[in-house]
């Protein structure tokens, strides 16, 4: 479980979900200035699947939520619920890439992106941006350590 952490200023991604990971939580962080806030991705190893990305705020990336893999590989199944992404750009806040299966978005609110929905195969329970943040929010507190 990655919860409630701070995340900026990385090199490639805020938090990567990779090669193969399964069941794993991503819960309540900040994730700012990055290239891509939230990767969830397979290159070498198939199936990065079962995983749920659930209350984060990404704000200032390059790019948003990735879910993908490359051509041979396969990310699947995996939940992506009251998200809040936002000022995202010049790439799009939600990349659902071809090379997935049944990756699931709901509820989750876009904001003032250079584009709200890049590359889709995901599937949307609903619209995919609200106009109120109706969302739950999983408070934090931001501390320095």
């Amino acid at each position: 479980m990655v919860k409630f952490n701070t995340v900026s200023n990385c090199v490639r991604s805020g938090i990567f979900v990779e090669e193969g990971a399964k069941y794993n939580q991503v819960v309540g962080n900040f994730v700012a200035s990055n290239p891509i806030a939230i990767n969830l991705y397979a290159y070498d190893v198939d199936l990065t699947s079962y995983n749920s990305i659930i209350a984060n705020t990404c704000t200032a990336n390059t790019r948003g939520i990735r879910v993908g893999a490359r051509a041979t590989k396969s990310t699947e199944h995996n939940f992506l619920f009251g998200n809040t992404l936002t000022e995202t750009g010049p790439q799009s806040a939600l990349d659902a890439q071809v090379s997935g299966l049944e990756n699931y978005f709901s509820q989750n609110l876009l904001l003032n992106n250079a584009d709200d929905i890049g590359s889709t195969s995901a599937v949307f329970f609903n619209s995919p941006a609200l106009n109120s943040p109706s969302i739950p929010v999983v408070s934090y507190s931001r501390q320095k350590v």
